[in-house]
């Protein structure tokens, strides 16, 4: 391998916290398949991502549970249909978060432009 090659791999290995050769494997692994090849840090973050959105779907769920048992009668709070527009749209936007994630690790290993990258 050509030593500026060498180099930027070595560099992106650092980044991504993996020695060369393990990023050097997930790339030609990504190619093959044509699948992003998540390293254990991307694992990490998908992980955490997908956290945050199995917490705010349950909240979603237990929320809409409470107002189909009519918790929220009388003096207690009723959630607006405005909020809960919200909490939907932080569930969507998490959810595109993760695959915008995925998306750009796949460019990435593909060593594409992110327009080439057909949906």
């Amino acid at each position: 391998m050509a030593s500026d090659a060498r180099d930027t791999l070595s560099k992106e290995a650092d980044r991504a916290g993996v020695t060369p050769s393990t990023l050097a494997a997930n790339l030609l692994t990504a190619r093959l398949r044509a699948a992003p090849q998540p390293t254990a840090r991307d694992r990490r973050r998908f992980m955490a991502g997908l956290r945050q959105i199995h917490g705010l779907s349950t909240n979603v769920n237990q929320i809409a549970y409470a107002m189909n048992r009519g918790v929220f009668t009388g003096d207690s709070y009723a959630p607006a249909r405005n909020e809960m527009a919200q909490l939907r749209r932080e569930v969507a936007e998490l959810r595109q978060q993760v695959r915008d994630f995925a998306r750009g690790r796949l460019v990435f290993q593909l060593g594409l432009e992110e327009e080439e990258l057909a949906d």
